[in-house]
């Protein structure tokens, strides 16, 4: 006898049915736990799905496409759950035999993580977006790559797309019921969004590599080392940055213009926590790198500008209520600890992704859009209460070129006049003890690449210095007889002086000469006066002049308050060695600096004057293992002691 019309065709029904087809397929099903969730909660279906699909060791009852299905069911119920019901499919789970963990290692060899992929989705709404990444690394069996993939892959599906069921007709008398398939579209929540977010910092963490502790062999560190370069090629070539970048716009700034909460905040600084630890302990195309952050992905555009913008409003509208309480009041107020984590890990993204940016045409009119200091500077407050930030402004500015007096500026927000005057008015609010530590970050810190050698760092610089922000103002406010921070004067030893001209060969010798017992003889300038000039050229001589060479300049001389060994510095800039390039002489410079000073210059040693190729250049890898060995090291104790970091707010971590 047929069922009547108004019979309930349940879970357990169509489970039983399903059950009776070799491979079993769970269509029917995947469609019923999007449309009634609560039919799965009967019959001890979860369990039986688990133990007579998941657990079957026959491909003919259970293929993939089997597997799948089941890890899809329950995706979807831990998604439309909670209580209770989230503890019910917990416990099915605990009915996962060796035998599907054997099988998920087998899977992972193809190219496509699929079943790791839904583990992880169904995991992540399982336990309430609260997993880590020692968790993934768990189901991954230790395998970083795989367990990156299957971050990348899962963004990249960015919308889960079913197949359900659905009927089309019902059935009546004389007529047939009519069903038919059709492709639904679920979007990823933002909670899941932002939990992948803070899966990707720990595959860049030292802990994950490491035991508190532990002593680190040379064997660990080269290991350490491959990881980190096999992870920044994965990111490369999947385009994980572009994913990540849309992921976040999608689900936090395209559909609400509110206030960011304190789980979104430390979202994006682990984001940026883990594009920085990429750059900071990868050995290999660290420059790519961060071309690839500017110039190829819309990293800059859906997520640091928007985050930033959201950001700079929400510390103005702090502003408006701390201004009657104090500024050292930003400081205490717990909602503005997250807010600032995420508005330094974004400024420090920017400071390496604009470092040495091509000079193109389209980056430039990029570079002049990015910049967020005249959106931050309405709220001073905020800025002058934490120095952090206010220090990276200063070199962000200098890496953009962004306060070149005399550059052309098509609105208020990038006049350089306007812009520094902004700064030095809340330099002015700054404690005296917070403006030593922007002083030491801006003039000896080494984690983060800075153009010192530009007229934009010159114009920091003067700002600075005691007694210049005075000077300062009156410049920007175009008072009568106010003198350029970037013009030359006798006692300024801050800027590069320009470049002599020769009438004749001789005095061009002559004066290479000089310099160049000079050089040796000069005691320590400032930092300054340590680089040399990667605009420059030497001074027009004739062309037969095959005795002049390029006057000496200064190695860089470590200040007593450098947190870097000196030995670990480039010597033409003082940034912290990641690809050490050896001399014959034995200098050691990072080497995209000293090829730029090559392709620049010519073929000369920047120091000693004497002829130098790229050729003659030798890999340091024993320095290098020594300088990560001294990273890692200085992460461990800083996420030892620091509370904050732990949450992705790694200010101490680049703090020299």
């Amino acid at each position: 006898m047929p069922p009547r019309s108004n019979t309930k065709l349940g879970a357990k029904w169509q489970l039983d049915a399903a059950l009776l087809s070799r491979p079993v397929d769970l269509t029917a099903l995947v469609s019923l736990s999007q449309t009634s969730p609560d039919d799965f909660y009967e019959d001890d279906t979860l369990s039986r799905m688990v133990k007579l699909l998941l657990n079957a060791e026959s491909d003919k009852k259970a293929d993939k496409d089997t597997r799948l299905d089941v890890l899809t069911i329950l995706s979807n119920l831990a998604a439309s759950s909670e209580g209770k019901r989230r503890d019910d499919i917990r416990e099915a789970l605990d009915g996962v035999n060796d035998f599907m963990e054997r099988y998920l290692e087998k899977e992972c060899s193809g190219s496509e993580p699929e079943l790791h992929k839904l583990m992880l989705l169904l995991l992540a709404r399982c336990f309430e977006y609260s997993i880590k990444t020692e968790d993934l690394l768990e189901l991954c069996r230790g395998d970083r790559a795989l367990g990156l993939e299957t971050v990348v892959g899962l963004l990249e599906d960015g919308e889960t797309y079913t197949t359900e069921l659905r009927r089309k007709q019902a059935p009546a008398m004389g007529r047939m019921g009519q069903w038919e398939h059709r492709l639904v579209c679920h979007r990823h929540e933002t909670p899941l969004v932002l939990q992948l977010c803070r899966l990707v910092r720990g595959f860049t963490l030292p802990q994950s590599y490491f035991a508190a502790g532990e002593k680190l062999l040379e064997k660990d560190i080269a290991s350490f080392s491959d990881e980190m370069n096999l992870l920044l090629e994965i990111t490369l070539k999947s385009r994980l940055v572009e994913k990540l970048s849309l992921a976040c716009y999608e689900g936090l700034f395209a559909v609400s213009d509110d206030d960011l909460k304190e789980d979104e905040h430390r979202s994006i600084a682990c984001v940026h926590s883990f594009l920085q630890n990429m750059y900071f302990y990868a050995t290999s195309k660290t420059e790519v790198y961060r071309r690839h952050l500017l110039c190829d992905t819309p990293l800059i555009q859906r997520l640091v500008l928007p985050y930033l913008e959201r950001g700079a409003a929400q510390a103005a509208s702090l502003q408006c209520h701390a201004d009657s309480y104090g500024r050292g009041d930003f400081k205490k107020r717990q909602s503005v600890k997250p807010l600032a984590a995420g508005v330094s890990a974004s400024l420090r993204t920017l400071v390496v992704a604009s470092f040495r940016a091509p000079p193109t045409r389209t980056v430039v009119a990029l570079l002049k859009r990015l910049n967020p200091t005249a959106a931050l500077l309405e709220a001073p407050s905020f800025v002058a209460a934490h120095d952090r930030i206010f220090a990276l402004l200063l070199l962000l500015n200098a890496n953009m070129g962004a306060l070149e007096l005399g550059r052309e500026a098509e609105s208020k927000d990038e006049n350089p006049h306007e812009l520094l005057h902004g700064l030095a008015r809340v330099y002015q609010m700054i404690d005296g003890d917070a403006r030593e530590r922007v002083r030491r970050i801006v003039k000896e810190s080494g984690a983060l690449p800075v153009a010192r050698d530009t007229p934009s760092f010159a114009a920091v610089l003067q700002m600075l210095n005691d007694g210049a922000s005075a000077a300062q103002l009156e410049y920007v406010r175009g008072s009568p007889g106010a003198r350029s921070p970037l013009a030359p004067s006798d006692s300024d030893d801050d800027g590069a002086t320009a470049e002599p001209e020769y009438s004749t060969r001789a005095e061009a010798k002559a004066d290479s000469l000089r310099r160049q017992r000079d050089a040796k003889e000069a005691k320590p300038r400032s930092l300054l006066g340590d680089l040399p000039s990667l605009e420059r050229r030497r001074p027009e001589v004739e062309d037969d002049d095959d005795d002049y060479v390029e006057p000496a300049l200064e190695v860089y001389r470590a200040r007593p308050s450098d947190d870097v060994p000196p030995e670990f510095r480039c010597a033409i800039n003082g940034h912290l060695l990641k690809e050490p390039a050896r001399t014959p002489q034995g200098l050691v410079f990072e080497r995209a600096t000293i090829k730029l000073w090559l392709e620049t210059r010519g073929s000369v040693c920047p120091l000693t004057g004497e002829a130098l190729t790229l050729d003659d250049l030798i890999d340091d890898r024993d320095l290098r293992a020594r300088i990560v060995s001294w990273q890692l090291a200085k992460t461990q104790k800083t996420l030892a002691t620091s509370v904050s970091a732990a949450h992705g707010d790694e200010d101490d971590l680049y703090d020299f």
